[in-house]
């Protein structure tokens, strides 16, 4: 996993991680895209769609997500790394703040 797909799990777990069963919690793609797009704009950079895509995919392939048609889950293993992250959390933080400038 790269720094920019630890940011967005993060990202991820932190606005849609919440409630009793936060793995149940259905994710849509243009939520993720609502979630983020104002980072990017913030950074004057534009927000490329299918790379975000291409980023919530791997994050799938590596067992951090789930996806059901258009929406995305929270796996355990998703759960259980963003409240062990607290330590990367600044660094990744840093990290993709170069990674928008670039």
């Amino acid at each position: 996993m790269d720094i920019f797909q630890q940011w967005l799990l993060l990202r991820i777990q932190e606005r849609f991680g919440v409630g009793s069963t936060p793995m149940d919690n259905e994710i849509p793609f243009s939520s993720i895209v609502s979630l983020i797009k104002p980072i990017f704009e913030e950074e004057n950079a534009l927000l490329d769609e299918v790379e975000l895509k291409r980023n919530l995919d791997a994050l799938v392939a590596l067992g951090f997500l789930t996806v059901a048609g258009d929406m995305y889950f929270l796996t355990f293993r998703a759960i259980v790394y963003s409240q062990t992250s607290s330590s990367i959390s600044q660094f990744a933080k840093e990290e993709f703040a170069q990674y928008v400038s670039r």
